[in-house]
């Protein structure tokens, strides 16, 4: 399920959003865990979610809840930056002041709020994280608990998956999900696209832009940076030759 925490000090907006929220197509996937808490505690409710969350921050025109929301959006995104943040901007001079931030919002919704604007912004989330993570048959998808969430990741969008301190971190185009397991464990339910390039990382052999055997990295489409063990090194440069060559 998608966590959503809302933070406005306008409690009729909040109301209206909730309204808005239990209404849409898909609500079943959403999960609220906190409406109408302070930032500080909406800050420490996110941190203990798991997988992605959505978060509605409302932009007061009281300049220290104003300057709160912010604060609160930018610690959210550095934690997870696919997390899902939409603001509810009061006044049109701070609109200026999220894109400048590079916050990446998921939606921005301007006053005057309606609940027709409310539902089109946040229908666009709902039915983007359902496709995600539930809209895909179990032969073609990764099945992964999290907590009380599960969640079933296609795998052509995942890029890579790393093992970190006894947890995995399924790393995809969109998100990142962390679950307790080992590469080892894991490693049966993926498909031949899936190679090992060191101790603690697989990747899909078609996320790969580039390889550097003397550097021992590998370089994906989205710019992110793998090593290669040398143990790894003689399977790998199999697998993308022969991958490579299938597709030229």
């Amino acid at each position: 399920m998608l966590p959503v925490l809302i933070y406005d000090v306008d409690a009729s907006l909040r109301a209206m959003l909730l309204r808005v929220l239990k209404a849409l197509p898909g609500s079943s996937a959403l999960k609220i865990i906190s409406a109408g808490a302070s930032a500080e505690d909406t800050e420490r409710f996110s941190g203990a979610q798991d997988g992605i969350i959505l978060t509605i921050i409302g932009l007061s025109l009281h300049p220290d809840n104003r300057r709160r929301g912010l604060d609160l959006g930018r610690a959210i995104m550095r934690r997870n930056h696919d997390n899902y943040t939409v603001y509810c901007i009061h006044e049109l001079t701070d609109l200026e002041t999220v894109l400048a931030g590079c916050e990446r919002p998921a939606g921005i919704l301007l006053a005057p709020f309606s609940p027709e604007r409310i539902a089109s912004c946040l229908r666009r989330i709902v039915d983007e994280y359902v496709s995600l993570n539930e809209g895909n048959t179990d032969a073609s998808c990764l099945t992964l608990t999290s907590g009380a969430s599960t969640y079933r990741i296609p795998f052509d969008q995942i890029t890579y998956i790393e093992a970190l301190d006894k947890k995995l971190n399924i790393c995809t185009h969109r998100q990142t999900v962390t679950v307790r397991g080992t590469l080892a464990t894991l490693a049966d339910q993926l498909p031949e696209q899936f190679v090992r390039c060191h101790r603690s990382y697989v990747v899909n052999v078609r996320s790969i832009r580039q390889s550097d055997f003397s550097e021992m990295t590998l370089t994906l489409f989205d710019g992110d940076t793998l090593p290669i063990s040398r143990s790894s090194r003689n399977e790998l440069r199999q697998r993308l030759e022969s991958v490579w060559e299938v597709n030229a």
